[in-house]
């Protein structure tokens, strides 16, 4: 049967069918700086997903590392660009951002994401005890971008360090999946914890 459909259909729409897709290649990501009303987007190619950047002006005094629920209300309450409906990203939206570790860029050997999202998903497929596929800690700030970023030269580099992602650990009590973009890695970060908010739109 699946032979048969995918003579028929091509791959992205046998994807949405029962068909597992684990396999399929997934299109990398790329972004784009855009200028909207004075204020810095970066917007992905694949994803559509628009992102706030922050390199004009005083960042500091409006960007500093937050608790879960100040960065929700910041996103919020964002105005920017001239758009208010921004939020935090999930941790597949995170993920589209790395560059330069395929573990953990889109469609990575990680498998914590929507589909996966308990604790042990972080180890999942390890090939030994050694093996973190959702971590390069070994390797902080030598990434392609800027100042070592694990992300592109778009992003700058402005606060690579740890980003909330809006992706509630299943199962656990209130934690949340955290990405930072220095080493990189995926690790899990309790609701009393600070993070960067990194703010997106559709």
């Amino acid at each position: 049967m699946k032979r048969f459909l995918s003579l028929l259909l091509p791959a992205a729409v046998l994807c949405g069918l029962t068909i597992a897709c684990e396999d399929a290649e997934i299109a990398k990501e790329t972004f784009t700086a855009q200028t909207i009303n004075g204020d810095e987007v970066l917007v992905g190619a694949v994803t559509d997903l628009m992102w706030q950047s922050y390199k004009e002006g005083d960042v500091f005094s409006y960007l500093k590392q937050k608790g879960i629920a100040e960065s929700e209300q910041y996103c919020a309450d964002l105005d920017w660009a001239g758009f208010t409906d921004w939020r935090l990203p999930t941790i597949d939206e995170l993920r589209s951002i790395v560059e330069g570790y395929p573990d953990l860029e889109r469609g990575g050997r990680c498998k914590v994401g929507k589909s996966c999202l308990e604790y042990p998903c972080k180890d999942k497929g390890a090939k030994d005890d050694n093996d973190r596929p959702c971590a390069h800690d070994e390797a902080q700030y030598t990434g392609p971008g800027p100042q070592g970023c694990y992300w592109e030269t778009v992003w700058h580099d402005r606060f690579c360090g740890p980003h909330w992602s809006s992706s509630v650990v299943a199962g656990g009590a209130g934690e949340r999946w955290v990405l930072t973009f220095y080493d990189p890695s995926i690790f899990v970060v309790p609701s009393t914890g600070t993070a960067f908010p990194r703010c997106v739109r559709k």
